[in-house]
């Protein structure tokens, strides 16, 4: 009986370490840890803000690494311009942005601002909830942003699409994939969600 139970004790821990290892390969982005967040966070170059930010935060919670590039969250107050540089109509003239720096060893730091512009314009940045790979240990692959945003009139879970850009050397928002990922977010706003709708034949690039 004891030998039973040892065997069955050691297939269930077996399966237990398959489904670990499994889980963990799934996680391609690394969280920083803590000390090493304050360290970037008090070295990052503010000129590649847009002009008069101010209120800045670094969202420390969600700053990870992937690809030998750091990637760290930001939030700010700025004008509130469209890209004709007009205050966007019924809208304050500030409001709060949200944007992303990417560190590469030996390269100069790059930010993309990455809610509050384009797509997202008429938007305002609560926060970055959740931050993930398309594709787990791809090099340079598509990663899932999904923000908790806001406008007067609703609450939203915006999710982006962002793709590595060879000529700039940097990750943009990759329009296409994320509005496929936004007209179908009736199907949940999870990385997980967002990583099976875009593994269908139909949303590949």
């Amino acid at each position: 009986m004891n030998r039973r139970r040892h065997k069955y004790l050691s297939a269930s821990l077996a399966i237990m370490g398959i489904v670990l290892a499994l889980q963990s390969a799934a996680q391609s982005l690394s969280r920083v840890p803590p000390e090493k967040v304050k360290q970037i966070s008090a070295s990052l170059d503010k000129s590649l803000l847009p002009k008069g930010a101010s209120n800045f935060e670094v969202e420390q919670n969600q700053v990870v690494a992937a690809s030998g590039i750091t990637f760290v969250p930001v939030r700010f107050q700025a004008d509130n311009k469209s890209e004709s540089s007009s205050i966007v109509e019924g809208q304050a003239p500030q409001k709060i942005y949200c944007g992303l720096y990417q560190l590469a060893n030996g390269a100069p730091a790059k930010f993309l601002l990455s809610l509050g512009t384009g797509q997202t314009e008429v938007m305002q940045c609560g926060r970055l909830k959740a931050i993930g790979a398309v594709t787990p240990h791809a090099t340079h692959g598509d990663l899932i942003l999904i923000y908790d945003a806001f406008t007067p009139n609703a609450n939203l879970s915006e999710p982006l699409i962002l793709s590595w850009d060879e000529t700039q050397k940097q990750y943009v928002i990759n329009e296409d994939r994320s509005n496929l990922a936004r007209e179908n977010s009736e199907t949940g706003n999870t990385i997980f969600d967002i990583r099976k709708l875009l593994a269908q034949p139909a949303a590949k690039p």
